[in-house]
């Protein structure tokens, strides 16, 4: 079975963007395997305090609906084209900053953040050193949730992602799926075991859970004073 078709990414070593056709009623919200679990991680963002960082916003939708609940909300996105899309969504949004730079790069105050989300964002990024940061960024409470995708490898991986083909196909046509143009996607490399012994060693107590739509969330709590 294709792994491409599983995790909805493209064929390994291209980065590429998507194009579908925009829905002209459309007020600028759409579903797709990412955004399906934006209401979770709205529920999670509002068990926190202070500022929000979303790390590879895209268009910026995470960052307005959490900047709707009245966060204020710095959103990083290092490709240009979409980082321009974050902007017109965000530019009657008085509490967001989009920054377009890469996460590595992005001058940003160490403990300055209560609440740090990637979605369909680490695989795009060197996974200890993004976790590390993110780790850093928080502030003693704060908490990182990551939403993503790893490499179809394992017979358990395989399982999980037919099981998950009737009800995502279902799904995606009632919610009428869509992809934003001009956001860069990849193929991911990491598999779900290998991010597992990463997250056990870079950030120890973390849930790591298999989800639906070929995705994973990793959420973690900074302990500490």
């Amino acid at each position: 079975m294709d792994s491409a078709f599983l995790s909805r990414s493209q064929p390994a070593g291209r980065e590429i963007r998507q194009d579908r056709d925009v829905d002209p009623e459309s007020d600028g919200e759409y579903w797709n395997h990412n955004t399906a679990f934006h209401p979770e991680i709205l529920r999670r963002c509002a068990a926190t305090t202070g500022d929000v960082l979303d790390v590879g916003c895209g268009d910026g939708l995470l960052v307005a609906r959490i900047a709707g609940t009245g966060r204020s909300v710095v959103g990083i996105e290092r490709d240009t084209g979409a980082a321009e899309l974050a902007r017109r969504r965000c530019a009657e949004l008085p509490r967001v900053t989009i920054v377009e730079s890469g996460f590595e790069q992005a001058q940003l105050e160490p403990g300055s953040f209560g609440f740090v989300t990637m979605v369909a964002t680490l695989h795009h990024l060197d996974t200890a050193a993004a976790l590390t940061r993110a780790a850093d960024l928080l502030h003693p409470g704060g908490r990182l949730y990551v939403l993503g995708l790893v490499r179809i490898a394992s017979k358990r991986d395989v399982a999980g992602a037919i099981v998950s083909i009737p009800r995502s196909l279902v799904v995606g046509a009632v919610r009428r799926e869509h992809w934003p143009d001009g956001v860069p996607i990849a193929d991911p490399e990491e598999t779900f075991d290998e991010l597992a012994r990463e997250v056990r060693t870079t950030l120890p107590g973390a849930r790591l859970r298999r989800r639906a739509y070929y995705r994973y969330s990793l959420e973690w709590t900074k302990n500490g004073s």
